[in-house]
């Protein structure tokens, strides 16, 4: 899995940053899905997809970031609801 610096971006250099919508504790794994966003758009940012990161618990140390596909401009991630068939957002 490869890390990416916000101030480098990972693809072509662009800047990026992720901004933390929501999360979840799973075991000894904290997972939080993330928007990525880069510079533009009308209030100086916009969206250009999602991750979702992974973090060692209770060291809270980053084990990397997953990207997630095109939802089509749908935002998913608002809120995680634990079922017996696993978690759901």
């Amino acid at each position: 899995m490869r890390h990416c610096r916000a101030e480098r971006g990972c693809a072509g250099g662009d800047p990026f940053w992720y901004w933390p919508v929501n999360g979840f504790q799973e075991g000894n794994t904290v997972y939080v899905y993330l928007t990525k966003l880069k510079p533009g758009g009308g209030l100086g940012f916009e969206s250009v997809g999602h991750a979702c990161a992974r973090i060692r618990f209770p060291e809270m140390i980053l084990d990397g970031y997953e990207p997630l596909p095109d939802f089509k401009g749908i935002d998913f991630g608002c809120g995680f609801v634990k079922a017996s068939d696993g978690v759901h957002t």
